[in-house]
């Protein structure tokens, strides 16, 4: 997999190759400012796209070269999910809307975040997976290194089902249960 962002002036797009197979999402905001102090640097970045929604990060890192204590905010407007389908080998189609904010804090080394996120008109299909999900909505509350989920799906004409559970990456830990019937 090969990911590439070309920019040119204030559009440009990110392109994500797998297999032969190309995906562009062009952009029309992609900042990145700076401001390093001896006792404090600040970053923020921000993507904006009409195809792919915005992301918006601040942070804030106390004592660079010491402590490095992180602290700042980010959040996801209208995020599009189905760039990430090329990294899902048997997903054949993937669509979703993110939305949410949170808080950064811990230290840079080891970052602790913290947020709500709610994933709406959820889609995932593939000829290997066992069930489609349609109407696929999740309520994800992010607590430190690891996130609880609560979500709600369809299936065909009569299917339905529901995942909760956690799901820990520091160390990887997945806990969830999904029900369908």
């Amino acid at each position: 997999r090969e990911i590439e962002a070309v920019h040119r002036g204030s559009d440009g797009v990110i392109t994500v190759k797998d297999n032969g197979e190309s995906l562009a999402f062009p952009y029309q905001q992609l900042q990145l400012s700076t401001d390093l102090q001896a006792r404090n640097a600040t970053a923020v970045l921000e993507l904006r796209s009409d195809v792919i929604g915005r992301l918006l990060v601040n942070a804030n890192v106390r004592e660079p070269a010491g402590s490095q204590r992180l602290s700042g905010s980010y959040q996801v407007e209208q995020l599009q999910l189905d760039f990430l389908r090329p990294f899902l080998a048997d997903v054949e189609e993937l669509q979703a809307t993110l939305n949410g904010s949170g808080e950064l804090s811990g230290v840079l080394r080891e970052p602790v975040v913290t947020g709500l996120l709610t994933l709406r008109n959820g889609l995932i299909t593939g000829p290997n997976l066992p069930v489609s999900f349609e109407q696929l909505q999740a309520d994800i509350a992010i607590d430190g290194h690891a996130a609880n989920i609560d979500g709600q799906w369809r299936s065909g004409e009569k299917g339905e089902g529901r995942v909760r559970g956690r799901v820990g990456w520091a160390p990887l830990d997945v806990a969830l249960t999904l029900q369908g019937h």
